[in-house]
């Protein structure tokens, strides 16, 4: 079971009082300063980084080549260009991010980087457990970055008479400020601190935490079919059509089954992930779902 509307919005409030820019929180994420964190650079990335980001997008387009028709062997994707990429172009770009930023990005990076960092652990299909056994489920992968960007927004006095009226506050494309997590910015700086702050408050409210490994599923819409004007001939036609479409559909699948499987075998020769790490640190064990079992199609 899971925590109903009202009772997963009133969870939030107790975990992050006042919200996520409250000064505890932002001193907290850079206790020097927020320009002198680490986490500075989640938002104003190195010449360097910029450049080894521009790199690596068109290598890993190609590496994602295999989910649609083509054969990865005849996808061709265009080389970058020269100005995006030159790390001298890069360097000495006019918007080129010095250590510095203004009074406000200083409340709202750290915010929205702690937002984040809360919807790497709600959602992307991790589950957390409150105290009593229910899940605290903030919805879809979309569903719960609204929730988050709406909480981000919000103070604890917004007047809001129903949790229908917080929760349908945010604007439909604040959501995409907070959809996927932190998939845009993980790489530039260690998110262990901030995934340590949002577990130690999981912690201290007798919550657990359920890791699931990351999976790809083949969503297969079948096409309407017509009432009327029925044709034997193109019925025949389009039953052989749509057993092609049922056989592309089992080996797109099994392609990514084997290939998570792959990944699965990986992660136990590996380093366990930053948000496994820092669970790991607080609670002093593993989450449960992870090491992720080999045999498991989950």
């Amino acid at each position: 079971m899971s925590l109903t509307p009202q009772e997963a919005l009133t969870f939030l409030n107790h975990l992050f009082p006042g919200g996520l820019k409250v000064p505890d929180l932002i001193e907290e994420l850079g206790p020097v300063g927020w320009g002198n964190s680490p986490l500075f650079a989640c938002y104003h990335p190195s010449a360097e980084v910029r450049y080894e980001e521009n790199l690596a997008f068109p290598r890993n387009l190609k590496r994602l080549a295999f989910l649609g028709k083509l054969r990865m062997a005849d996808t061709t994707v265009p080389p970058p260009d020269d100005q995006e990429t030159s790390f001298e172009a890069l360097l000495s770009a006019d918007d080129y991010e010095e250590k510095n930023c203004s009074p406000q990005d200083a409340i709202e990076e750290p915010a929205e980087l702690l937002g984040l960092c809360l919807w790497d652990v709600f959602s992307d299909n991790h589950e957390v457990i409150a105290r009593d056994g229910r899940v605290v489920d903030l919805g879809s992968f979309r569903g719960s970055a609204g929730v988050i960007a709406e909480f981000f927004d919000r103070s604890p006095n917004a007047g809001y008479d129903t949790v229908e009226q917080s929760w349908g506050a945010w604007d439909g494309f604040d959501c995409m400020r907070f959809y996927m997590g932190t998939s845009f910015v993980s790489g530039r700086a260690d998110l262990r601190p901030v995934y340590r702050l949002i577990f130690a408050r999981l912690q201290s409210l007798g919550c657990r935490w359920h890791y699931s490994f990351p999976q790809i599923y083949v969503v297969r819409f079948p096409s309407p079919g017509k009432a009327e004007g029925y044709d034997p001939s193109q019925g025949f036609a389009a039953g052989q059509n749509l057993e092609k479409q049922l056989e592309e559909h089992k080996r797109l699948q099994d392609r990514l089954e084997n290939g998570m499987a792959a990944d699965k075998r990986q992660a136990w020769d590996e380093v366990p992930t930053e948000i496994v790490q820092a669970y790991q640190e607080v609670f002093g064990e593993d989450p449960s779902g992870w090491p992720p079992d080999l045999d498991s199609e989950d």
